[in-house]
């Protein structure tokens, strides 16, 4: 499994992993653009972002094949991430936070409910 994205991502430890605590969407597109990945985790760090609709968009752009989308916890980006996953026929997967309300509860039920 290849996995993009912030925290979230890294606690999946995916097979590869293009993934940094604390990234953003601005630097995502800046570091990743094009990189093929299976999982997406973006948007956790930068909820409010007026670009982040367009910088997951052009993330999302250069990846061949489909990607699952792991929901943010925020009310804004999670409706973004769900709406782009929509417009490319992406699976999402949506998860139970812990106690900061941003990371999940469990890394290996989210890890499960990649698996096609």
């Amino acid at each position: 499994m290849i996995c993009l994205g912030d925290s979230i991502a890294v606690g999946l430890s995916c097979e590869v992993s293009y993934a940094r605590v604390g990234v953003g969407s601005d630097e995502a597109v800046q570091n990743w653009l094009g990189v093929q990945a299976d999982v997406i985790s973006l948007g956790s760090n930068d909820p409010l972002n007026p670009l982040l609709y367009t910088n997951l968009d052009r993330i999302r752009g250069r990846i061949s094949g489909q990607v699952v989308w792991i929901v943010p916890r925020h009310p804004r980006a999670g409706r973004i991430v769900r709406e782009l996953a929509r417009r490319w026929g992406d699976r999402v997967v949506e998860f139970v936070a812990r106690g900061d309300g941003v990371h999940p509860r469990s890394y290996l039920e989210v890890r499960r409910r990649l698996a096609p």
